[in-house]
């Protein structure tokens, strides 16, 4: 089955949910298990983050046309994040699922390059977006 990403008809989307369950197995009437390919199908991979790419790519002037407003929010999160590293404070957030690659002793740009970490010191709408995103991944995924 290839992935589709656009599904304008929700007959469309009740066929292929009804084909789900009934190639799924079912114990006491739950769905207790769902193919890896019809998850892709239902939930494309990386929709929340197409997401907000686009929001950032259409509000980013507006956020920058604020900017009193959104450095006071900016310099909150930054300083939510600050750790102090070999004596030099940054501020960013670990993706959890890479942290046995993390080692606060290694090169912060380093580490942001290996996508280990996600920076947070540029205030602009996609730093905000990237940080929150992160933050978020962590949460459901760790």
């Amino acid at each position: 089955m290839t992935r589709l990403h656009n599904i304008s008809s929700m007959k469309v989307q009740e066929f292929w949910l009804g084909r789900l369950v009934s190639n799924s197995r079912m114990k006491n009437g739950m769905l207790i298990s769902i193919s890896r390919c019809a998850c892709s199908f239902l939930y494309p991979a990386n929709i929340e983050e197409r997401i907000f790419d686009q929001f950032v790519s259409e509000y980013k002037v507006w956020y920058q046309d604020c900017s009193s407003l959104t450095t006071k929010f900016f310099e909150t999160l930054k300083q939510s994040l600050i750790k102090k590293t070999r004596g030099i404070q940054r501020s960013y957030v670990i993706n959890m699922s890479r942290i046995k690659d993390y080692n606060d002793m290694s090169d912060i740009d380093e580490l942001h390059k290996r996508n280990i970490i996600v920076l947070c010191e540029q205030n602009d709408l996609k730093t905000i977006k990237n940080v929150l995103y992160q933050i978020r991944c962590n949460i459901f995924h760790g």
